[in-house]
């Protein structure tokens, strides 16, 4: 029976990434803390929402290797970047656009911090982040635009697909717990903690209006990132669990 109900999900791109979601999330409930207690003997000091962060991406990237059948990932990637330099134009345009916000905003710090920040340190330690920036855009467009967006053509129409993806790629950035919190000892339990702190969030009118519109269509697609919204009120602090240090 299970696996009949399995094979009828599956038959459903937008279905498959849920049950790939749950499973990725479910696998990393499990493994975070055990992560967490481990990279803590290493001597290394991370907050453990960062740590479940990063795990998620690992059992999520795991749930969609294991059903990378029936999603196509290879074929809807290789439609994705199949004509690079169809709109390399575009592309480095795109990028010249972002070098000049990012200059700006720069300049403006610099300035408004009335030569407490030299424009200079502010330059370089920006240029030491330029590399991880456009592997994340990368990232981002392959597994938003090509992936998600193109799979959920199968689904829906153009509009509807994305609409769909734009409300995912919201609630992905949205969805991030504002705790800080330390894990020294195993703790169960405290990846469901985590997951509750993150979508606590989603409960704030202010942060549901970036989260509904998404990204603003602009030649076809929406690009508002939602990580630019305020939370509304003060982030909540949870006890933290025993044998975790603040």
């Amino acid at each position: 029976m299970i696996s009949v109900a399995v094979a009828r999900i599956t038959k459903s791109f937008t279905a498959t990434c849920v049950l790939a979601l749950l499973a990725g999330l479910g696998l990393a409930v499990l493994i975070a803390p055990v992560a967490a207690v481990g990279i803590f003997h290493m001597g290394f000091r991370f907050p453990f929402p960062r740590i479940f962060d990063r795990v998620v991406m690992l059992t999520l990237g795991l749930a969609l290797a294991y059903y990378a059948g029936p999603l196509g990932v290879v074929t809807l990637m290789r439609q994705g970047f199949g004509e690079p330099r169809r709109n390399a134009l575009r592309g480095l345009a795109g990028f010249v656009v972002v070098l000049v916000s990012v200059g700006v905003l720069l300049a403006l710090a610099a300035i408004l911090s009335r030569g407490r920040i030299p424009a200079g340190a502010l330059a370089a330690r920006a240029a030491t982040h330029l590399a991880g920036a456009v592997l994340i855009g990368i990232i981002e467009e392959g597994f938003f635009r090509a992936f998600l967006l193109g799979g959920m053509t199968r689904d829906f129409d153009r509009l509807g697909a994305l609409v769909t993806s734009s409300a995912v790629f919201a609630l992905v950035h949205l969805a991030r717990s504002p705790a800080r919190f330390y894990v020294t000892n195993f703790e169960p339990t405290v990846g469901i903690a985590n997951l509750e702190s993150s979508f606590s969030r989603l409960a704030c009118p202010g942060n549901l209006f970036p989260m509904l519109l998404g990204r603003t269509a602009l030649r076809g697609r929406f690009r508002v990132d939602p990580r630019l919204s305020y939370t509304c009120g003060r982030p909540r602090v949870r006890k933290q669990p025993s044998g975790n240090a603040a």
